[in-house]
């Protein structure tokens, strides 16, 4: 008997001694992704779709991304201070690959957001915000739209092709 009303206790201490920090709620936003809107090089305020572009992240344990679009998020890593992904399209013949890989430099700006949660971190472009190291003609130009990655609700870089 005593055995029962010892669990009952213990269950009761530990229903009543939950805070609301011991739950992440689902909508607690997280470190955002980098937003991406692909130009037209020749009318720069006009979006021009990509297609049929592979991205990989340069790591061994990132997926290949297969995309069609004007826009795009792509994750940046949080244990550095830049990103490297390659962007792979095949030209008019099977055998005219272009690939560009771009590396994105950054500063992290963490922050705390509760207990359940941990922290988050916006992400600040840094001199230079990107290189790009083998160059094939895919992408002719980048513009930073916005130089603090806060959230995804606006793109951050235009990128012309």
């Amino acid at each position: 008997m005593y055995k029962h009303i010892f669990l009952y206790s213990l269950f009761i201490i530990f229903l009543f001694n939950c805070e609301k920090d011991d739950i992440c709620l689902e909508g607690t936003p997280g470190t955002p992704r980098l937003i991406i809107r692909f130009f037209d090089q020749n009318e720069k305020i006009t979006p021009k779709s990509l297609s049929n572009v592979t991205i990989k992240a340069v790591s061994k344990d990132e997926e290949y991304i297969v995309f069609s679009g004007d826009s795009l998020g792509i994750p940046l890593k949080l244990v550095s201070n830049s990103t490297t992904y390659t962007f792979a399209r095949l030209g008019d013949s099977a055998n005219q690959k272009k690939v560009d890989t771009l590396k994105f430099n950054y500063k992290r700006d963490d922050y705390y957001i509760s207990r359940a949660c941990g922290f988050s971190s916006n992400l600040i472009f840094s001199d230079p915000a990107i290189e790009i190291l083998d160059k094939e003609s895919l992408f002719l130009g980048f513009k930073i739209l916005k130089d603090t990655i806060r959230n995804e609700n606006q793109a951050h870089l235009a990128i012309y092709h």
